[in-house]
């Protein structure tokens, strides 16, 4: 006789199989990173080309980028647009990236995706990121999103999302990064980014350096596109905002956006409410308590700039970790002087930069064993000096400091339905 599953055993389940999906995702990692469309293209069009009735946006950039997309994404949402958001890499759930309106996809639904795209992602060899591209089409198509915002994980002409329909894209603050894979010099980077430009769509762009500017105007006028450049005097400051210099130039990049997509004006009210009590995990976010922590991802000179205008007076104490492939020499150049200490953490990747390497350059920083060490460490340093730490710098950083925020009880996850993935490498 058959008899009915206790509902923790269902539980149990769901866990094995999200975990198994995890576990085989992780494999992916191994293929590296394929800059070229063909392999993308060719596994979506192995699930049906669901790609293809979406309605995209889609922004590049070197800083910027994620924050332009949270901001385009609430603003449509507030036009009254069923509204995905597709972003990379995530802090600590990699269901972070499958956003419709304010919730992440379940941990049941992640692993029927995975089981359904994993044989074709098989045949046709992807990646990681290639893997979840085609996971990302399939769901939002299914989902009803009348619109999707995608922001481009890396460069943009031959970046998987570019594999999508975008009628509008945008390209934010432009800088050097991931240059052994787009180029050494701005202009080489700026002629990968403004590559998103579909034909005879839309490409909105701050910049206004008159050199990069003719390169956009000739691929424009290639593709049959059009440019359009906001004038930055019509931004405007919405309360709960996080803080930083490169907010307003985000938000007025995905108003412009907006507008063009829904073909009318976003009026300030509007906006207003749109972006009420807006979350963005990581960027510039603030959290209160003895001591506050501050946190911000950021890779680069222009993030550390950025971060450093944010400071005003304060002199917090950095817990700092990167990529050994970040230019971490002139990040920590710039914000040595402004602190009141630096901490280092180790990260559990392969591609980190060693603490102990950092310190040879940076003496004054304090090397740590344990990443649960140096934020102990960090915190105690603050409350002595009666300051916050600011957390800054890769993604596992920032996502390894909202676990043990969160292990405080100080900090609740956003999308909604997300928990912490398992601390596996590469999983962050």
């Amino acid at each position: 006789m058959d008899r009915e599953v206790p509902a923790a055993s269902d539980g149990l389940r769901r866990l094995n199989r999200y975990s198994a999906a995890l576990a085989a995702l992780l494999r992916r990692i191994g293929r590296g990173v394929r800059p070229g469309l063909e392999t993308t293209r060719e596994l979506l069009a192995r699930l049906g080309d669901p790609q293809k009735p979406l309605r995209c946006l889609q922004v590049a950039g070197t800083n910027g980028k994620g924050s332009t997309c949270r901001y385009l994404h609430r603003i449509l949402q507030g036009s009254g647009l069923r509204t995905g958001l597709f972003t990379s890499p995530h802090l600590v759930c990699v269901r972070e990236r499958f956003v419709v309106g304010e919730e992440a996809i379940g941990e049941e639904e992640f692993a029927d995706l995975f089981e359904e795209v994993l044989p074709h992602a098989e045949a046709t060899g992807a990646t990681y990121f290639e893997t979840l591209t085609g996971m990302a089409a399939l769901w939002y198509a299914r989902n009803g999103a009348r619109a999707v915002v995608l922001e481009t994980g890396m460069g943009g002409r031959w970046d998987s999302t570019t594999a999508f329909p975008a009628q509008v894209c945008a390209v934010a603050q432009v800088g050097l990064d991931h240059m052994e894979f787009l180029g050494d010099t701005v202009e080489k980077i700026w002629a990968e980014k403004i590559a998103i430009l579909r034909p005879g769509g839309v490409l909105v762009s701050l910049e206004r350096r008159p050199g990069l500017l003719e390169s956009l105007d000739a691929l424009a006028a290639d593709r049959g596109g059009r440019v359009v450049l906001p004038d930055p005097g019509r931004t405007v400051r919405v309360r709960g905002l996080p803080r930083g210099a490169s907010q307003p130039a985000n938000l007025l990049l995905a108003r412009s956006c907006a507008e063009i997509f829904l073909d009318r004006t976003v009026e300030d009210d509007e906006l207003g409410r749109a972006l009420d009590a807006l979350r963005w995990p990581g960027r510039l976010e603030r959290i209160a308590g003895d001591p506050e922590v501050v946190l911000d991802v950021g890779h680069n000179p222009d993030a550390a700039r950025e971060i450093a205008n944010s400071m005003g007076n304060s002199r917090p104490v950095l817990l700092y970790g990167t990529m050994a492939d970040k230019d971490w020499r002139d990040v920590l150049g710039i914000l040595e002087p402004l602190v009141a200490g630096i901490h280092l953490a180790p990260l559990p990747v392969a591609r980190a930069a060693s603490p102990g390497a950092i310190a040879e350059v940076f003496p004054d920083a304090v090397v740590h064993g344990t990443f649960v060490e140096a934020f102990q460490d960090a915190q105690e340093s603050a409350r002595r000096l009666g300051t916050h730490v600011l957390a800054f710098g890769s993604f596992h950083l920032v996502g390894g400091t909202l676990r043990l925020l969160a292990e405080q009880g100080r900090y609740d996850f956003w999308p909604t339905g997300i928990a912490p993935d398992p601390v596996l490498p590469g999983m962050g």
